[in-house]
């Protein structure tokens, strides 16, 4: 079992679940730059045919892609379709990881995979343009789209939230875009255990924490945990433009990995207090 791009959040959530894994390799960019093709090739050629190749690379800056198109394009995109055709070359089976934010949700009911896409961001395009690549190319591919990921791992919205409010015991933070926060290492562990299951059912799936907040709620949460005397309020996004758009809605139903795997999904908010501990 390959991971790349190990020392993200989700790589990183990936080595802590996988640490008694002796059979695991974890590669970070130094290691093997998944944008160089020729390196990629070499490298999924030498590894036994039908191997497991985890890819948690990615382009996640997603107001930063509105201004580094080629590079965000080059990472979500170009380097995608370099481990997809090692993967098939070799028969190696791949995991993807990819996002709420290739959906266009306007019916305010949760997105199933079979929903519209449509971007509203260059971040989503990039991320629609890699999976679309997969499913053209690959038979043997598990492509999870998953949202609002935190962990106590690289920079994330709970990170970003715990620092400000113990800097200044107080935030403002969006009320009006909803969507299901994600603990990358419960995304990490149900990855690991639908692998176990040995079920070989190829395709894309939602995987993201059960139950849907605002991003004010999320971080309600989080600073009730933290300190009760610590106020966070309400706001607009009109009242915080950012360069990218985000969808107001972007909840995803899980009942087809659900029902495929044999899966229970935590409900979002099960990995805040193992998260802050781990951070204090």
């Amino acid at each position: 079992m390959i991971i790349l791009g190990c020392n993200g959040q989700l790589g990183q959530s990936f080595k802590k679940v996988l640490a008694h894994n002796s059979d695991a390799k974890f590669l970070s960019r130094n290691e093997l730059d998944i944008t160089n093709n020729q390196d990629v090739q070499s490298y999924l050629n030498s590894l036994p045919a039908g191997s497991i190749v985890i890819n948690c690379a990615a382009y996640t800056a997603v107001d930063k892609a509105e201004e580094e198109r080629e590079l965000s394009s080059s990472i979500n995109t170009e380097a995608v379709k370099h481990i997809a055709d090692g993967c098939k070359k070799n028969d190696h089976l791949l995991i993807h990881f990819s996002t709420d934010y290739v959906y266009s949700n306007t019916e305010n009911s949760p997105s199933s995979e079979d929903s519209k896409i449509s971007p509203i961001n260059w971040y989503g395009e990039t991320k629609h343009l890699g999976e679309k690549y997969i499913v053209e190319n690959l038979k043997d591919y598990l492509i999870f789209r998953t949202s609002w990921l935190y962990s106590p791992f690289s920079n994330n919205f709970l990170k970003t939230v715990k620092r400000i409010l113990e800097e200044k015991g107080e935030m403002k933070v969006v009320s009006d875009q909803i969507g299901n926060p994600t603990s990358t290492v419960m995304l990490a562990e149900k990855v690991i255990e639908i692998l176990e299951t040995k079920i070989r059912a190829p395709g894309i799936y939602n995987l993201s924490g059960e139950g849907q907040v605002s991003w004010f709620e999320f971080a309600s949460v989080i600073a009730k945990e933290i300190d009760p005397k610590f106020k966070v309020h309400p706001i607009k996004s009109s009242e915080y433009p950012t360069k990218a758009k985000r969808p107001s809605y972007s909840a995803m139903s899980k009942e087809k990995v659900k029902s495929t795997f044999k899966v229970e999904i935590p409900h979002w908010d099960k990995g805040i207090k193992e998260c802050l501990i781990e951070l204090s």
